[in-house]
């Protein structure tokens, strides 16, 4: 019967394998960049904090990791760079203890600025297509494809509508009240756009489904995969009629079909 130990090993085996991305190992400024299969952990990990003498907070932490396989890079070094584009670079930090054959280290992302003032010609060609990033990208196309509706994007009320097709989704998030034991559940609904289409989408903008369906964007995420996730709220039924007595839409025009 295979023991615990060589079970884990082998499940951390099958995630880099599964989850790697190919990467640039640059040890210091000027040096030879190393081509290494790394995995990036960017997702919230929730960490349980006591915040009371009557109970728990929980809070999450949203630190970067890079998982390095130490057959590549036996000791990465605190202050090195691993890129992973023209735009996309982590300097590491601090380096966690080794579990089995991978060695596990904070980084902390650059600005694009300053991974396009590290890049250097050439380096595309070090870096291959890598399968999960590009599979997961058409995968999450493919998705906003499937479940894409029609709407219409205003930046402010007397701006140009533009018709966009987005992607309406609600996250359910368990909130902890710090000082009861109860959590409840926060359900925050995002609107998804294609970055192609809207960049940067405005805090304070409106995004109108229909007559009915009216939200209104609040703080957006880094775009991720060709798309942008904004955190919105729906108008209350008097807002919205609100809304639509002051915006008057031209109805006629071929933006509002099927919306208004």
């Amino acid at each position: 019967m295979p023991r615990w130990r060589d079970i884990r090993a082998a499940a951390l085996r099958d995630a880099q394998d599964v989850l790697r991305v190919s990467a640039l190992y640059v040890a210091a400024p000027g040096a030879t960049p190393l081509p290494v299969s790394i995995r990036v952990l960017d997702r919230p990990r929730q960490a349980e904090s006591d915040r009371s003498e009557t109970g728990y907070g929980f809070l999450f932490d949203l630190t970067p990791w890079i998982v390095f396989d130490r057959n590549e890079v036996p000791r990465p070094l605190a202050r090195a760079v691993v890129v992973l584009g023209e735009t996309e670079a982590y300097r590491l930090g601090v380096t966690m203890p080794t579990v089995q054959q991978f060695q596990r280290v904070e980084a902390v992302p650059v600005s694009a600025r300053e991974a396009a003032a590290i890049w250097r010609t050439g380096w595309s060609d070090l870096l291959p297509a890598t399968r999960y990033r590009t599979t997961k990208r058409a995968a999450r196309k493919a998705l906003h494809g499937e479940m894409q509706v029609a709407a219409v994007y205003l930046t402010h009320l007397t701006g140009d509508p533009v018709r966009v097709e987005v992607r309406i989704h609600t996250d359910i998030n368990p909130v902890e009240v710090l000082r009861a034991s109860s959590p409840f559940i926060d359900t925050t609904p995002r609107v998804i756009f294609e970055e192609a289409v809207a960049p940067r989408p405005l805090t304070l903008a409106y995004v109108i489904v229909s007559e009915d369906e009216i939200y209104r964007t609040g703080p957006a995420k880094m775009p991720e995969d060709g798309m942008v996730q904004v955190e919105v709220s729906p108008l209350l039924d008097s807002e919205r009629a609100a809304f639509l007595a002051a915006l008057d839409p031209d109805t006629d025009l071929p933006v509002w079909e099927g919306i208004l």
